[in-house]
């Protein structure tokens, strides 16, 4: 699992939140992580049908 996970949680409103805030905060939270090392490598890994290798950046 990516540090990421825990965020929405941590977020200043976290279960209190409406689905609308919720959401634009997942939205912001998966820009973050689809961003990285690892979302790219997973991808290129999938397309290649291969094993990912990942180093949690």
């Amino acid at each position: 699992m990516t540090d990421f996970v825990g965020l929405t949680w941590d977020h200043p409103r976290g279960r209190d939140a409406t689905l609308a805030q919720a959401v634009a905060y997942e939205r912001e939270l998966q820009g973050i992580t689809f961003a990285t090392d690892d979302a790219a490598e997973g991808r290129a890994a999938f397309a290649e049908k291969r094993p990912g290798v990942f180093h949690r950046r």
